[in-house]
């Protein structure tokens, strides 16, 4: 089974791109349950209608406060999504360690159909008779 990751800050463009993305998996046969979104929260700030819509669509959602040091470069979005991972990947170590992962960001879309790599690993029931990797970073090799 895949888990389709995104790890993204709670903002509007973000959240929209979100919606976009969770149609468009579901779109080409993805179970709600094997997306999950991961947003990282302002200091204080609530979770958006957006998210909590998320969440009552099945896909799995998660949230983090953004509690990094006032010297974190806040203003750089990207500059949250390692830390806010960090936390998930504690969180969830577990159940990754048995999990194919496909981490992405919020502005994918598969206009056709999900690649072959993916849709082999994201549906084990029609599968090839080959094994599918995306990625092994549990090698030393």
């Amino acid at each position: 089974d895949v888990l389709f990751v995104s790890v993204q800050p709670d903002i509007a463009f973000l959240r929209w791109q979100g919606l976009v993305f969770v149609r468009n998996f579901i779109d080409r046969g993805v179970r709600p349950p094997q997306v999950a979104l991961v947003w990282a929260l302002g200091p204080g700030a609530a979770e958006s209608k957006a998210v909590g819509a998320l969440r009552r669509a099945g896909c799995r959602v998660r949230r983090y406060a953004d509690d990094r040091p006032a010297t974190a470069a806040r203003d750089y979005t990207g500059s949250i999504r390692l830390y806010v991972m960090a936390k998930f990947v504690r969180d969830f170590r577990d159940e990754l360690a048995r999990k194919r992962v496909f981490y992405h960001d919020a502005d994918i879309v598969f206009p056709r159909a999900l690649p072959r790599v993916l849709r082999e690993a994201a549906f084990p029931d029609r599968r090839a008779r080959t094994a599918t990797q995306l990625a092994d970073a549990t090698s030393s090799a």
